[in-house]
């Protein structure tokens, strides 16, 4: 919200700058020149120019909110929906009645029809500002959100060829696009966001009680009960710590008893049958170096409890 806020800024800032200029109903000299190059660009381009400027009539946003409604977009349908009220409301009852200047048929050519090329257009009445550079910029701003990155150009690229398009058919003056372009930068980004802080409060009012984002109480309470959770985990982790310390000595233990029982008839049949075939000497040696066996055994086991 805060890009949409510096949008409105921004726009409100180049239209009144151009309301400065254009409000003492003349037409400078550098502006006089951008008219003439753009109005006498070669006639080839004008069936192109004539349908570009048909993006900027009243009906375009209203079709445009249908579709989205179609796809359930609901508040971008009514951005869009809003476009053409807002406009009318805006350049008719406030810019036009503070701003007076006439269309480039009078402002320019002083009445004359054949000073400039005027294709279908009136020579008189008020043009400051583009009701159609409005319409143009305040949609490819309300679009530009809910588009792919590299769709989003496309309507801003609509609204540049629609404001080329009107001073190329004669009914405006660049100053007259360019202020229409900065109310409808404004007038779009001020319809986005209020939209989009509409949804926001009805959301939150829709939200149900029981969930901890709306219900401080049941959150405070989940909170608590995770803090009891944690806490008997940890409680639990010295007991679970004896157990297995537990059942290790009880398989240590078992593993001493069977270290320390007697041998078995067949193991001392075994032995004795060990014993004829050695030597006193090798008897004493394989004896002692079992009997080291065993100690270090027992040493290890031991070592293992302790850590």
């Amino acid at each position: 919200m805060r890009g949409h806020a510096a949008l409105i800024a921004g726009g409100l800032a180049v239209a009144g700058a151009c309301a400065a200029v254009a409000a003492s109903g003349d037409v400078g000299g550098a502006e006089r020149a951008a008219f003439h190059a753009i109005n006498d660009l070669p006639g080839a381009l004008t069936p192109v120019l004539w349908v570009a400027q048909l993006s900027g009539v009243l009906i375009v946003p209203l079709l445009l909110a249908g579709v989205a409604a179609t796809r359930r977009r609901w508040r971008l349908a009514a951005a869009l929906a809003l476009i053409a009220p807002t406009k009318l409301l805006l350049e008719h009852a406030v810019i036009k009645e503070l701003v007076h200047r006439e269309r480039p048929g009078t402002s320019i050519c002083g009445g004359d029809a054949t000073c400039a090329s005027f294709r279908d257009v009136p020579l008189e009445g008020p043009s400051f500002v583009s009701g159609h550079a409005m319409i143009t910029w305040a949609v490819a701003v309300v679009l530009w959100p809910h588009l792919r990155r590299r769709w989003r150009w496309v309507p801003v690229g609509v609204a540049v060829a629609n404001g080329i398009a009107r001073i190329h058919l004669g009914a405006h003056a660049p100053l007259d696009i360019v202020g229409g372009a900065g109310v409808g930068v404004a007038l779009g980004a001020a319809l986005t966001m209020a939209v989009a802080a509409r949804g926001e409060r009805r959301g939150l009012a829709a939200e149900p009680v029981g969930t901890t984002e709306s219900n401080p109480t049941r959150r405070t309470n989940v909170n608590e009960q995770e803090t009891t959770e944690e806490r008997d985990v940890v409680r639990r982790a010295p007991d679970r710590t004896d157990a297995a310390t537990r059942a290790a000595d009880r398989r240590d233990a078992t593993a001493d008893t069977d270290a320390g029982r007697g041998p078995t008839p067949d193991e001392e049949a075994a032995a004795d049958e060990a014993r004829a075939d050695l030597g006193d000497d090798e008897i004493e040696r394989v004896g002692k170096a079992t009997q080291e066996m065993a100690e270090l055994g027992k040493d290890a086991r031991g070592e293992g409890r302790i850590s």
